[in-house]
């Protein structure tokens, strides 16, 4: 599964280049290809998981994911904030998840 972006990126290149528009505020991406439930339009879902605190989707992280996926068309408000608790006295091992849906982008997967 290669993901071509100015046929110059890998699938994991993709993904830490994700990794590095959030600094240190993402422990994991993942980026996967799928089809929303009823329209069947294809979309890209770049799941971002972070440790102890919830992803910070700011505008300037938000823009610099258009211009990679180099599409505007970008669903975040639908996106679900899940988490898992970790340690019950000390929340070790606690996760937050965020899915961006990327719409008509030039980068395929």
């Amino acid at each position: 599964m290669e993901i071509v972006v100015g046929l110059k990126m890998n699938k994991e290149q993709l993904e830490q280049e994700i990794k590095n528009i959030f600094d240190r505020n993402c422990q994991e991406v993942l980026v996967l290809n799928k089809k929303t439930f009823f329209l069947r339009k294809p979309y890209i879902a770049v799941k971002i998981a972070n440790q102890y605190d919830k992803v910070n989707l700011t505008i300037d992280r938000l823009q610099k994911i258009s211009d990679l996926f180099e599409t505007e068309d970008i669903d975040f408000t639908s996106r679900s904030d899940e988490s898992s608790p970790g340690c019950d006295s000390c929340g070790y091992g606690s996760a937050y998840f965020s899915e961006i849906k990327i719409f008509n982008s030039k980068v395929k997967i």
